[in-house]
């Protein structure tokens, strides 16, 4: 069995820093966020301080949606990101529904905290744009 790894080198506006004791480091744009990974069963590279410097921490509660976002720093409402396309082929523009197009090969999308510990995109699943794309 092979397995393959996919990876998306180009996107800059997204990095996963660290996981570790059931959580995920990321940064989102400009803002780093701490949630719930409970796939993350290992002990986090980076010290402490790193974690502690974040915009927002996802606290699991038994609240309906799960818990809800400590935001430690300042965090606009919304956001844009980008997400440069490798395939050769251009998305459609007013394609909907969906990331709309960020210019040539691109996509791009907004990003906000919300009740749950999600942010509205799928970073995991970022390498299938391209093969969605063409």
């Amino acid at each position: 069995m092979n397995i393959t790894l996919l990876e998306s080198p180009a996107w800059k506006d997204y990095e996963l820093l660290d996981s570790g004791n059931g959580l995920k480091l990321e940064r989102f744009g400009s803002y780093r966020f701490a949630r719930p990974e409970v796939q993350a069963i290992w002990k986090p590279a980076l010290p402490e301080a790193a974690w502690r410097d974040v915009h927002g921490v996802f606290q699991p509660t038994s609240e309906e949606s799960g818990g809800h976002w400590d935001l430690r720093r300042t965090v606009p409402e919304q956001w844009k990101m980008n997400y440069p396309l490798t395939s050769s082929l251009t998305p459609l523009r007013g394609a909907s529904p969906g990331p709309s197009p960020a210019g040539r090969g691109g996509l791009q999308f907004w990003v906000m905290t919300t009740p749950g510990r999600h942010v509205g995109v799928f970073p995991e699943v970022a390498a299938h744009w391209d093969w969605f794309s063409g």
